[in-house]
């Protein structure tokens, strides 16, 4: 796509247009899904999941009892 004026502002447009409808952006955006596919098969393979559950869980335990201080003490 060109637009009739020439302008580099109206050019990058057309193009940012082109790339959303070529390259399905947006919702349901195949790419993007590939790319999280690819590193989440990744994480999993690489025998981290456990660790990271275990890391999430004291993190969260750590917040709720920081919460409840807050709420404590106001």
């Amino acid at each position: 796509m060109s637009c009739a004026c020439g302008h580099t502002a109206c050019h990058a447009k057309n193009e940012a247009a082109e790339r959303f409808i070529d390259g399905n952006q947006g919702e349901g955006n195949r790419e993007a899904d590939r790319r999280y596919r690819e590193g989440a098969t990744k994480f999993a393979r690489a025998g981290r999941a456990r660790e990271a559950a275990r890391d999430a869980a004291v993190d969260l335990d750590a917040l709720e009892i920081e919460g409840r201080k807050q709420r404590e003490n106001p």
